[in-house]
């Protein structure tokens, strides 16, 4: 089974170095809607992606929106614009944004040590007087770490059997059964990079320490129905499994083999699953300074603190959270997710406000991605 972190981060790089070397020198072209089908289903086809949800948006309208495949191979069931699909660590920006959330509460500082926010202490062992903050989290420079081979063995079928506090004590405290000095860097915290998703699923737990309140419950009431995102949920509980796209993973000879619905016990690092008309909502409330159809989720100077490099001397090109990329000296913003039969991203360029978002239920590969977010960029730069 693929390893979250390793998808994620070798999604971000192909993605980086996808947008220096290529796009560039993508030559615009007018594509109309029956070659823009016929290029994604093409590419759909050579790199057996059972299904795909992508769409177009600039500032609050929706320039394009489409679901091509089948959410269930076997049952045929077509995938559509409703289709929910797994985000992976596309999910991060939902957790991020219900950190900044708390904090635009005045409940802490980016700058605090999250020991006093916690009801128990996170240490890196090797700098035990150095405070693990906020802003570091936030920008996977925490000197956290996901221990291989413990983490693949934390995906399982449905819903987390654990609860996040009583997994996070047990993997950061001395005394909890998960706990191994390999949890964390060898690296002073807020020095280096290190993508951490259990640095996430911690961000995700703050957010219940400080509030009080379960974390699925805290983005549904303040995230997802503010912003118009019905049937969102990070759970798979209260979902209905028949509208959500199967994730698979395709054998030679064999064919489409399916994995089930999963969860795994770090899951505000992950496990969102929205449709692409319900996640363009979201987008568009960061791409307009966090404000969507009426409703403010976030300041403008909150986002714009989010769409800031904190730590290029340590090597992270995160903001809070969102990644930027730089294409010919302009910038993009956004995040890619990969998991076992999932494959996700979503990104904008601020220059003109344009937002693309790509849903999979597949492990797609390197040449397919850069292909098809060079099929969506071109189509814009036509426009």
């Amino acid at each position: 089974m693929l390893m979250k972190s390793i998808v994620c981060s070798t999604m971000s790089v192909i993605l980086h170095l996808f947008f220096v070397v290529f796009v560039p020198h993508v030559s615009a072209r007018q594509l109309d809607e029956e070659t823009l089908d016929g290029t994604i289903s093409s590419i759909m086809l050579l790199d057996r992606v059972p299904a795909l949800a992508a769409c177009i948006v600039q500032d609050n309208d929706t320039l394009w929106n489409k679901a091509y495949g089948y959410a269930d191979v076997h049952a045929r069931i077509p995938a559509s614009t409703d289709t929910l699909f797994m985000l992976a660590s596309v999910s991060k920006t939902v957790t991020a944004a219900a950190v900044m959330h708390v904090y635009e509460q005045g409940l802490f500082d980016l700058d605090d040590d999250i020991n006093e926010h916690l009801p128990f202490s996170v240490r890196n062992p090797d700098f035990p007087d150095t405070p693990i903050t906020f802003r570091m989290l936030l920008a996977h420079t925490s000197s956290l770490s996901d221990r291989f081979p413990f983490y693949l063995f934390q995906y399982s079928p449905g819903d987390p059997r654990v609860k996040l506090a009583d997994f996070l004590k047990d993997y950061f405290m001395p005394s909890g059964a998960y706990y191994s000095i390999d949890n964390f860097t060898t690296h002073t915290p807020g020095t280096d990079y290190e993508y951490s998703n259990y640095g996430y699923a911690l961000l995700g737990y703050l957010v219940e320490s400080i509030t009080g309140q379960d974390f699925n419950d805290y983005c549904t009431e303040n995230i997802f129905l503010p912003l118009g995102m019905t049937e969102t949920s990070w759970f798979l509980e209260g979902l209905n499994v028949s509208h959500i796209a199967r994730p698979y993973a395709h054998v030679p000879v064999i064919g489409y083999l399916p994995y089930p619905h999963y969860n795994y016990p770090d899951y505000p690092s992950g496990s969102v699953r929205t449709s692409v008309t319900r996640l363009s909502q979201f987008l568009r409330c960061f791409m307009n300074g966090g404000s969507y159809n009426g409703v403010r989720l976030l300041s403008e100077e909150t986002v714009n603190e989010m769409f800031t490099l904190h730590y290029p001397q340590a090597g992270s090109d995160h903001g809070l959270c969102w990644v930027q990329y730089d294409i010919g000296g302009v910038a993009y913003w956004g995040h890619s997710g990969g998991d076992p039969g999932v494959s996700t991203a979503f990104f904008f360029r601020p220059s003109d406000n344009f937002g693309f978002i790509i849903l999979t239920n597949a492990d797609v590969s390197e040449w397919a991605y850069n292909r098809l977010i060079s099929l969506l960029i071109t189509t814009v730069d036509a426009l």
